[in-house]
């Protein structure tokens, strides 16, 4: 082997490691040139090869992340030898982001929010931004009463949307996987989870399609049509849950492809898990995307 080039039989390009951890590979670039996090080795012509150690870690870095850690003192919970010392190190860092955000949108400014859209997702993966500060903020956004909630929504549903519809273009260049559909139970539900957790599936490689709301007597023809290898159902509502209900009874029979449940909805199905004997991916997008990651890996 030349000695000033790497092996590349044991070494995975970034694109593999993208695939393999699910992270981006805008944000595994900004990980090693911000934070030092990762060191690849790099080829002749400057290619990043990472070791499957690197894999281990970038999941790790996940874990963290997920816990409110912030990414700039990561480094120094890797390195650091007690489970004490990394205990102290979480904070706050959504809640940060939280304020930050309910700032731009009490000030409508467009500039502010899509300037920090632009650093969660160059930072973060897409589902755990969804999770740990979009959905608390939709949600608590839903709930509002007070004059402005309404605008300050709409207003976080356009960005929000912009930003991952122009993201999803350059994904699904890359994505080889399965095929899966991404349906909205409820015409009256945001687009913005189901839109995210879309994107999620393209950054891990599946090819996956966002309709938008379809009503459910269509899904068999929408499954025909693209070719569909697995569906998610996404609702944070319990419309029409008794229809619902007999549907993937019906679809039992019907598809011959895993149909997935997801969001809220799915603590409504609880009790009921073997009888519909359809696969409850959870309430949040990680859930979700783990769910869908085993289940394809199995087959």
């Amino acid at each position: 082997m030349n000695m000033q080039e790497p092996d590349t039989s044991v070494l995975l390009p970034i694109r593999e490691i993208s695939r393999l951890t699910g992270v981006n590979t805008v944000t595994l670039r900004a990980w090693e040139r911000r934070y030092g996090l990762l060191k690849p080795t790099r080829t002749e012509k400057g290619h990043r090869l990472y070791s499957h150690d690197d894999v281990q870690r970038v999941k790790t870095i996940q874990s963290w992340l997920v816990r409110g850690l912030a990414i700039s003192k990561v480094k120094g919970i890797l390195n650091s030898e007690t489970a004490d010392d990394a205990e102290a190190g979480i904070d706050s860092v959504w809640l940060e982001y939280s304020a930050r955000i309910e700032t731009a949108l009490t000030q409508l400014n467009r500039a502010a929010l899509a300037g920090l859209l632009n650093e969660l997702v160059a930072l973060y993966p897409a589902e755990i931004i969804a999770d740990q500060l979009l959905a608390p903020v939709l949600e608590k956004l839903q709930i509002a009463t007070e004059y402005g909630a309404r605008t300050k929504l709409a207003f976080l549903h356009s960005l929000v949307l912009e930003h991952f519809y122009f993201g999803h273009y350059r994904q699904r260049q890359t994505a080889k996987g399965k095929r899966v559909l991404v349906v909205n139970l409820n015409a009256d539900d945001s687009d913005i989870l189901p839109l995210i957790l879309n994107y999620s599936l393209l950054v891990n490689t599946f090819q996956a399609e966002y309709i938008g709301y379809l009503p459910l007597p269509e899904l068999v023809f929408a499954v025909e049509q693209t070719g569909a290898e697995g569906v998610v159902l996404y609702s944070d509502s319990a419309i029409h849950l008794g229809n619902l209900r007999q549907q993937l009874l019906e679809w039992q029979q019907i598809l011959m492809i895993p149909v997935f449940v997801a969001g809220k909805i799915t603590r409504m199905f609880i009790e009921e898990r073997n009888v519909i004997q359809h696969l409850m991916a959870g309430d949040n997008l990680q859930a979700v995307l783990a769910t869908l990651t085993q289940t394809f890996t199995e087959q």
